[in-house]
């Protein structure tokens, strides 16, 4: 018998607008998504803008303060 990892994905928001690098995006989904196991849990949001993709994340460390979160934002991106 092992030890399992737990993975979660919980919507936060849904219908938000968000400003990153200059630009707002509108109808934006936040999500959380969250690992666990062996001790640890690792947290991020994401940032989805309809029609665009991930705009943003915040993420955690393994074991990070409770003020847990550090920011990014994607730069660009190209899809075919």
């Amino acid at each position: 018998a092992g030890t399992g990892a737990t993975v979660a994905f919980t919507i936060l928001g849904k219908g938000l607008s968000i400003e990153v690098n200059g630009r707002t995006y509108t109808n934006v989904i936040k999500v959380l998504f969250e690992i666990g196991g062996f001790g640890s849990t690792y947290r991020a949001n994401y940032y989805f803008a309809k029609g665009v993709g991930i705009v943003r994340f915040e993420y955690s460390q393994f074991n990070f303060d409770p003020n847990w979160y550090h920011r990014g934002q994607v730069q660009g991106f190209f899809i075919p």
